[in-house]
């Protein structure tokens, strides 16, 4: 198995798993929120884009696998741009998370107060980890195809049967 192959099965494995956390944790703030004030309060927005970017995730992530699976001599063209707008959504989700967070430090919190915060922090770091995982992912495949290699089948010019050069100008 090539390098990319276990480096894309892992970090798509890993984001779906941590996604999930995000969105239940996520999820384990606003129903209470919205039972108490009716919606999210203003400062609770955080919340509803981690929701937003755990279906997401929950929802392209094994597809792109399946996909990757069941066509293995065809590169996913969408692949790129499905993992940037990902990558987008959990960067965002992450900074608005600390944004709300500030230096708030959990130790000096006791009980209620405590599990909360660290739930808060939780949904901080999945989110930065997610966002990492994702960004490294496509840095990786990006150098991969920059130095014409095919994303996760090998090199190119195994693919042409002979390497072609190009000479600038043509020569005629």
């Amino acid at each position: 198995m090539a390098f990319l192959t276990i480096a894309r099965v892992s970090i798509y494995g890993l984001s779906f798993l941590f996604g999930i956390v995000v969105l239940g944790l996520s999820a384990g703030f606003v129903t209470p929120l919205v039972q108490v004030f009716g919606a999210l309060p203003q400062g609770a927005a955080f919340l509803g884009l981690g929701i937003a970017a755990g279906v997401f995730n929950l929802l392209t992530l094994p597809i792109l696998i399946i996909v990757g699976a069941i066509r293995k001599k065809v590169v996913n063209v969408l692949e790129l741009p499905i993992l940037g707008f990902l990558t987008i959504l959990w960067l965002i989700e992450s900074i608005l998370t600390t944004q709300q967070l500030g230096s708030l430090q959990c130790d000096i919190l006791r009980g209620e107060a405590l599990s909360l915060c660290q739930r808060l922090q939780a949904i901080q770091g999945l989110s930065f980890v997610i966002w990492l995982l994702l960004f490294i992912y496509i840095i990786i495949t990006v150098v991969f195809c920059a130095n014409g290699k095919a994303s996760w089948q090998g090199e190119a010019q195994k693919e042409n049967k002979g390497r072609t050069t190009y000479q600038y100008p043509p020569s005629v």
